[in-house]
């Protein structure tokens, strides 16, 4: 049906979304297969994503670099390039990744998780002193296989469907 309103409020805030359709006709949010979930430092990665998103590629024709790439080694490497620019900075963090080497994250969803990554609440420790919880970092739980990556913080869960292909070998470049 149109014309269906969608309302949601908070503290601080409200937003409201024409809808269509009914929610039970959208498919499920799909879930990554693999059971391997790795608990990383989120602050350190989501800024190391943001700082690097700017050199990846704005254009369509190569779809491999409109990504920002997570190389899995430990640590891991976040690495954007456009084709004349390359960008890379090593990330202090080891995902589990069950024989998966890389996992081109789409710029839109680095974007998304960048703006929910400063909106979330922090979920402060519970115990320490006042300097170790107002120091303390945002733990991401991130789960991943071949085609999706799932993070987890608190309340907030966010997928997203990774894009498939290769991206080219930055060391030989450097």
């Amino acid at each position: 049906q149109r014309g269906k309103l969608l309302s949601l409020s908070w503290t601080g805030g409200k937003a409201a979304f024409a809808t269509e359709g009914e929610p039970r006709e959208y498919p499920p949010v799909p879930v990554p297969e693999s059971k391997l979930t790795s608990t990383v430092d989120g602050d350190a990665l989501i800024a190391a994503m943001a700082e690097i998103a700017g050199y990846a590629a704005t254009e369509g024709s190569r779809p491999v670099l409109n990504t920002v790439a997570l190389f899995l080694q430990n640590p891991v490497s976040v690495v954007a390039a456009d084709g004349f620019r390359l960008a890379y900075k090593t990330v202090p963090i080891a995902i589990e990744r069950e024989g998966i080497e890389t996992a081109l994250v789409p710029m839109e969803s680095v974007y998304v998780l960048e703006h929910l990554h400063k909106k979330a609440p922090r979920n402060p420790p519970r115990e320490g002193s006042i300097a170790d919880i107002l120091s303390a970092k945002r733990q991401f739980a991130i789960t991943m296989d071949k085609a999706l990556l799932q993070i987890k913080t608190g309340k907030l869960t966010f997928t997203t469907q990774l894009v498939q292909g290769n991206f080219p070998n930055y060391k030989g470049l450097i």
